[in-house]
């Protein structure tokens, strides 16, 4: 991850420009399981009613478990969701392995082209 573009655009504020896309990448799919937890939370919340509690205590139980379980990973999701904007928590590795992609290819360029490439002399 990242080599491709330390070997052709030898910029770190290329790196950084797709550091931003990589967090904005995380976001939007955390955005969008937070959107989908929240639609089945509602559901739930339809369902979980004393009367349904009164005919299937268990059943009522076993939802109301589901609807927790469910408030835990949306809360997850949220601290993660914030704390990729300053690429930390789950996003973390993935901007490590960018980062160190990047710098990899940017050395290869520098050895290829810089430090290894034969010069002419008279």
């Amino acid at each position: 991850m990242g080599l491709r573009d330390g070997l052709e655009d030898h910029n770190f504020e290329v790196m950084d420009q797709n550091v931003n896309l990589i967090a904005c990448d995380f976001k939007e799919v955390y955005a969008q399981a937070i959107q989908e937890i929240d639609e089945h939370l509602l559901k739930i919340e339809k369902v979980l009613n004393p009367m349904f509690q009164q005919q299937m205590p268990h059943e009522y139980r076993e939802v109301k478990l589901q609807k927790e379980m469910l408030e835990e990973q949306k809360r997850d999701l949220k601290q993660q969701f914030d704390l990729a904007a300053v690429s930390e928590g789950y996003i973390e590795k993935s901007v490590e392995q960018y980062r160190a992609g990047f710098r990899k290819g940017f050395n290869l360029w520098i050895n290829e082209n810089l430090l290894f490439k034969p010069t002419k002399t008279n």
